[in-house]
């Protein structure tokens, strides 16, 4: 993947992107949504991460997902229930060169905005765990835990046995 200097998400598309936490591990981001109408600067996430996305039902935004090359991809609104709001959780592998394009904007103005939690000096093997986890769109159950399939001990012994026969640890 190509990750061009400059075009960090917080850099290249700052209306949209804010820090509000950051430290040796991790660096959290406000992320909001352009307004109507407009398109967010390109730019690209180099860190895997973890996206918290405010959910209450009713109308989703109506977005254009740029990638380069031209490829653009039509996300239209949906229409689902109204229900007490939750946390939908994504896992996000980096992600390269992009803009979004906001359409419609269903967003209420005390909606939480949205949180990305990148993971920025995350082990690669950690990486290749988290990847082959079956996180889908996660939702917070009643007792505030996360319905995800963990990896195994074995999946995680098997990575750190690969890592100290390449000498990358002891």
């Amino acid at each position: 993947m190509d990750f061009p200097q400059g075009y960090d998400g917080v850099t290249a598309a700052p209306g949209s992107h804010r820090i509000i936490f950051e430290n040796a591990l991790v660096r959290v981001l406000e992320v909001t949504m352009p307004p109507p109408g407009t398109t967010e600067p390109k730019h690209h996430h180099h860190w895997p991460s973890v996206f918290l996305d405010w959910d209450k039902g009713g109308k989703s935004p109506h977005i254009r997902y740029h990638q380069p090359g031209d490829v653009v991809r039509d996300i239209p609104s949906i229409d689902t229930p109204p229900h007490p709001g939750h946390w939908l959780v994504h896992w996000m592998k980096p992600e390269p060169m992009h803009s979004i394009e906001t359409v419609e904007n269903y967003y209420y103005p005390n909606d939480p905005p949205s949180v990305r939690v990148e993971l920025n000096s995350i082990p690669e093997f950690l990486d290749s765990v988290f990847s082959a986890m079956d996180w889908g769109q996660c939702e917070s159950n009643d007792c505030g835990t996360l319905a995800f399939q963990r990896p195994t001990r074995g999946d995680y012994e098997a990575h750190m046995d690969n890592y100290r026969r390449q000498g990358r640890c002891a």
